[in-house]
């Protein structure tokens, strides 16, 4: 059986993550090519470094979930395939790890999937959701 939540518990737990996430300065996405690690904060091992948002912050959590106060431009600094990337607060203390993409399914979500050197890159989503079995039943 899943654990469900109502909004009453599970949006105070993704705010407060929101906002140890955010910190001075906004959390940071660092985006990889290649593995992602089996947990979260694992090694990148042979993953390459692609592009970093900074100063990634989050509208007020409903219902579970929050999501990005805004897109975030950055720049690849290499070319490669996105495959996934690492949220954190600017200190790399807090980790949450996840597949990255084009793809609506994916934890964040890009515009462009392959890129290249220099290339203009725009996160659109990084949201926030707590990962248990709520179902929105109050």
């Amino acid at each position: 059986m899943a654990i469900k939540l109502n909004d009453y518990i599970a949006s105070p737990i993704v705010e407060g993550i929101s906002i140890v996430l955010s910190g001075t300065g906004g959390a940071r996405l660092n985006v990889y090519d290649g593995v992602q690690p089996s947990t979260a904060g694992g090694t990148s091992g042979a993953s390459n470094l692609l592009v970093q948002f900074s100063g990634l912050t989050w509208v007020a959590t409903s219902y579970g979930s929050c999501a990005l106060t805004n897109s975030i431009t950055g720049t690849a600094g290499t070319g490669g395939t996105v495959s996934w990337a690492r949220l954190s607060d600017v200190g790399e203390t807090y980790i949450f790890d996840g597949n990255c993409g084009t793809a609506a399914t994916c934890d964040f979500i890009i515009n462009v999937g392959n890129l290249g050197k220099n290339q203009r890159v725009v996160l659109y989503s990084a949201s926030i959701v707590l990962p248990l079995g709520w179902n929105g039943a109050g």
